[in-house]
């Protein structure tokens, strides 16, 4: 099923939930709950990243947790974590993405506070003639 649509959303999308996924594979967690913790975490996080500290600018949380399911039911999980029968653990998916959009979220007090952008030497454009 689609879940985002446009080639630029989807490659953020895309290059967010692999790098994700590979932070998570990383971490040599045994456990498909912490697994499926630490990839939605990051894949938000890496998302956040390239969205400005707005995630949900490129995707809603709805969809993200749509996604993940998605992926999860559909074998996502590495084979070192699948064991005979196990269901992938998707009742944990909504509860992961809220928490993950609510902790790489950039609040709207970091957009007050950033520093104001450097001007440039001269009186613009026209300064050279």
């Amino acid at each position: 099923p689609l879940v985002v649509s446009g080639p630029k959303i989807k490659k953020k999308v895309w290059n967010a939930v692999d790098a994700g996924r590979k932070e998570a594979v990383a971490s040599g967690t045994v456990d498909m709950d912490e697994f499926t913790t630490q990839w939605i975490n990051r894949a938000i996080a890496h998302l956040a990243q390239a969205s400005q500290g707005a995630p949900t600018c490129t995707m809603e949380p709805e969809l993200a947790a749509q996604l993940f399911t998605n992926l999860l039911e559909s074998g996502g999980l590495p084979l070192s974590l699948t064991m005979e029968g196990a269901a992938a653990p998707v009742h944990l998916v909504e509860d992961l993405v809220t928490t993950a959009y609510a902790e790489n979220t950039a609040s709207e007090d970091s957009w007050a506070t950033a520093p104001a952008a450097k001007k440039q030497k001269g009186d613009g454009a026209w300064s050279v003639w």
